[in-house]
Protein backbone atom coordinates (compact mmCIF):
# COMPACT_ATOMS: atom_id res chain seq x y z
CA UNK A 1 0.00 0.00 0.00
CA UNK A 2 1.39 3.37 -1.02
CA UNK A 3 -0.49 6.52 0.08
CA UNK A 4 -0.03 10.23 -0.56
CA UNK A 5 -1.65 12.76 1.79
CA UNK A 6 -2.88 16.08 0.39
CA UNK A 7 -5.58 18.44 1.67
CA UNK A 8 -6.51 16.04 4.49
CA UNK A 9 -7.17 13.12 2.14
CA UNK A 10 -4.95 10.07 1.68
CA UNK A 11 -5.03 8.47 -1.78
CA UNK A 12 -2.95 5.75 -3.33
CA UNK A 13 -2.63 2.29 -4.75
CA UNK A 14 -2.77 -1.12 -3.08
CA UNK A 15 -1.83 -4.47 -4.57
CA UNK A 16 -3.80 -7.58 -3.63
CA UNK A 17 -3.09 -11.20 -4.60
CA UNK A 18 -6.18 -13.39 -4.95
CA UNK A 19 -6.35 -17.16 -5.40
CA UNK A 20 -9.47 -18.09 -7.41
CA UNK A 21 -10.14 -21.77 -6.79
CA UNK A 22 -13.01 -22.53 -9.17
CA UNK A 23 -14.07 -21.92 -12.75
CA UNK A 24 -16.66 -19.30 -13.59
CA UNK A 25 -17.51 -16.00 -11.94
CA UNK A 26 -16.64 -15.54 -8.28
CA UNK A 27 -17.08 -12.65 -5.87
CA UNK A 28 -14.11 -11.54 -3.76
CA UNK A 29 -14.99 -9.45 -0.69
CA UNK A 30 -13.23 -6.10 -0.35
CA UNK A 31 -12.11 -4.67 3.02
CA UNK A 32 -15.02 -2.84 4.64
CA UNK A 33 -14.34 0.83 5.33
CA UNK A 34 -11.67 1.20 2.65
CA UNK A 35 -12.86 3.59 -0.06
CA UNK A 36 -11.92 1.88 -3.33
CA UNK A 37 -12.35 4.18 -6.32
CA UNK A 38 -11.46 1.57 -8.95
CA UNK A 39 -9.91 -1.86 -9.36
CA UNK A 40 -7.99 -3.43 -12.22
CA UNK A 41 -6.38 -6.70 -13.30
CA UNK A 42 -3.40 -6.40 -15.67
CA UNK A 43 -4.57 -2.87 -16.55
CA UNK A 44 -8.14 -3.93 -17.39
CA UNK A 45 -10.91 -2.52 -15.16
CA UNK A 46 -12.77 -4.85 -12.82
CA UNK A 47 -16.42 -4.66 -11.78
CA UNK A 48 -17.01 -3.59 -8.17
CA UNK A 49 -20.36 -4.88 -6.86
CA UNK A 50 -22.26 -3.22 -4.02
CA UNK A 51 -23.58 -5.56 -1.31
CA UNK A 52 -27.07 -5.46 0.18
CA UNK A 53 -28.33 -1.97 1.11
CA UNK A 54 -27.09 -0.75 4.46
CA UNK A 55 -24.28 -3.29 4.81
CA UNK A 56 -21.49 -1.16 3.35
CA UNK A 57 -19.99 -4.27 1.75
CA UNK A 58 -18.49 -4.45 -1.72
CA UNK A 59 -16.81 -7.16 -3.76
CA UNK A 60 -14.96 -7.73 -7.01
CA UNK A 61 -16.10 -10.04 -9.79
CA UNK A 62 -13.37 -12.31 -11.15
CA UNK A 63 -13.61 -15.03 -13.80
CA UNK A 64 -10.09 -16.45 -14.05
CA UNK A 65 -9.14 -19.55 -12.11
CA UNK A 66 -5.72 -19.28 -10.51
CA UNK A 67 -3.62 -16.64 -8.76
CA UNK A 68 -4.20 -13.07 -9.93
CA UNK A 69 -2.79 -9.70 -8.92
CA UNK A 70 -5.40 -6.97 -8.43
CA UNK A 71 -4.59 -3.25 -8.21
CA UNK A 72 -6.87 -1.07 -6.08
CA UNK A 73 -7.03 2.72 -6.29
CA UNK A 74 -7.94 3.78 -2.75
CA UNK A 75 -8.75 6.85 -0.69
CA UNK A 76 -9.04 7.30 3.07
Amino acid sequence: LHLIVADGVATGRAQMVVDVLKEGWVQVALPKGLHIREASLAGAPLVIVEGPAGTGTRSLLLSRKGRVGVTLEVGL
